[in-house]
């Protein structure tokens, strides 16, 4: 499994602080790289919380479908989780 960093810089160039985002492989090289300001970390660490908050929902959600009293199949629960996303995503965008 590949690892996530990140790491604080000064820009030297511009006299501003930058944080530098890379994913490492087991082997520890460096898979990609990316450097981006304070602000669009700050963008990136909020879409990774919602997307893992997301994900532990969906889960939940598969899970409560497929016991009782509901007890469908694990195909049935994916279906209304495909609407129950679109229905999530729709009140996101407003």
């Amino acid at each position: 499994m590949s690892t996530l960093w990140a790491g604080s810089l000064f820009g030297a160039k511009t006299g501003k602080g930058l944080v530098e985002l890379s994913e490492v492989d087991e082997a520890g090289a460096v898979v990609w790289r990316r450097q981006c300001t304070p602000d669009e970390a700050r963008d990136h660490a909020l879409r990774i919380l919602e997307a893992a908050s997301a994900a532990e929902l969906d889960a939940l959600i598969v899970r409560w479908l497929t016991a009782p009293p509901f007890s469908l199949d694990v195909e049935g629960a994916a279906h209304v989780l495909v609407e129950f996303r679109r229905l999530r995503d729709a009140e996101r965008a407003g």
